[in-house]
């Protein structure tokens, strides 16, 4: 049997990410912690998980999802990535987010933005769907000094 999975991108780069708040009924939850998935609901307010809990009840502005047992998993962490090459061509970055991935982490190959505060301050002005963790690169380190 297939695991289907449901992901949650919670956007903390935008305060305003949902319109609403959302009720999340009837998931399967894997926690990330090890522990074996267990059934619940999950009330997201704004940008933030509220509450966790088995028959949440529905709230004044709750937009309700019933997920009718599907699973429900953290964000995954991508620690090794190249999507910092062309992300503000896509900043939905459908290849990694589709697959529930909403942090990658660049520059591990020796390769990096330089300079990376400037790719930091471009992602603050036009922030992508996932978040960056960037490692500097030994290998722009050492073209930056010695040419």
């Amino acid at each position: 049997m297939k695991i289907r999975l449901l992901y949650l991108l919670v956007v903390i780069a935008s305060s305003s990410a949902f319109a609403s708040d959302i009720l999340i009924k009837n998931v399967l939850i894997y926690d990330g912690t090890g522990g074996k998935p267990f059934k619940a609901d999950v009330r997201i307010k704004g940008d933030r998980i509220a509450e966790i809990g088995k028959n949440l009840p529905i709230q004044a502005g709750d937009v309700l999802r019933d997920e009718h047992g599907l699973a429900l998993a953290p964000g995954f962490i991508d620690m090794h990535s190249h999507h910092d090459h062309g992300i503000f061509e896509d900043l939905d970055a459908e290849a990694v987010s589709r697959q529930g991935v909403t942090t990658v982490l660049v520059g591990q190959d020796g390769d990096s933005n330089f300079p990376i505060a400037d790719f930091f301050s471009h992602l603050e002005k036009t922030p992508a769907a996932i978040n960056f963790a960037s490692m500097v690169g030994h290998a722009t380190i050492r073209e930056q000094v010695m040419g």
